[in-house]
């Protein structure tokens, strides 16, 4: 499940920009749902993945914002390619989020392409 703050909020509207209590709302989630893994996106600033075994945090390097759509998607799709190239957790969410950093810092709604997922890939 990779859920952002926005929509955390429509399960809880009272939710604060707060890492504490973003992790609780998770947490929630996944026990109600029993749900092994949540990856919460924090728009341009971070990515948390939490399991039964790892909570993880990436910070965004993103300089400039240009278009958000399509970042939630890039990072799904960076996910899934990670986890079929049995990258090391870690390394997949830090390379979903340097992706979808990429993504937003372009006009328009643009995918990632291939030879710059590679020079990102290359960098971890």
């Amino acid at each position: 499940m990779t859920p952002n703050l926005e929509e955390l909020r429509n399960i809880f509207p009272n939710l604060l920009n707060d890492n504490l209590e973003i992790i609780t709302a998770c947490k929630i989630i996944k026990k109600k749902n029993r749900i092994k893994n949540i990856l919460e996106t924090k728009g341009k600033k971070e990515i948390t993945l939490l399991n039964n075994k790892l909570k993880f945090h990436s910070i965004a390097t993103t300089k400039e914002i240009f278009d958000v759509s399509g970042a939630g998607d890039t990072v799904v799709a960076v996910l899934s390619a990670g986890i079929l190239l049995k990258m090391d957790i870690k390394k997949i969410i830090k390379l979903s989020n340097l992706c979808a950093g990429h993504v937003i810092s372009l006009r328009g709604t643009v995918p990632i392409t291939i030879d710059k997922f590679k020079e990102y890939q290359e960098l971890l």
